[in-house]
């Protein structure tokens, strides 16, 4: 079954997370060249003013909200940490839960 990103972070994303994603993955100001180096990695044939929307929302938007209202592919766009994260930790959980892989041979 395939889940959405906000049902993942309903399910699986503890305050705790959250804690450390609001920490760990807040926006610097003086971090925007490196921000603006992983957006064209991610988006090589977005023109500049894509990336300028793109720093505005990230900058004056919050991430517990979008996850709300945006569909899969909008929120990894504006937010990929938070959604590779958020898969990260779906995935142990998903492996946790139905154990290591068996030996087929």
């Amino acid at each position: 079954m395939k889940y959405t990103i906000f049902e993942i972070y309903e399910n699986v994303i503890t305050e705790q997370w959250k804690h450390y994603m609001n920490n760990h993955f807040r926006h610097r100001h003086n971090k925007w060249p490196i921000y603006k180096k992983w957006f064209f990695e991610d988006n090589p044939d977005a023109p500049k003013e894509d990336y300028y929307s793109w720093i505005s929302h990230h900058m004056s938007n919050n991430w517990e909200g979008d996850i709300i209202w945006m569909d899969d592919e909008r929120f990894k766009y504006h937010w990929p940490s938070h959604y590779g994260f958020i898969m990260e930790i779906h995935s142990e959980e998903e492996s946790n839960r139905n154990g290591p892989p068996s030996d087929q041979g």
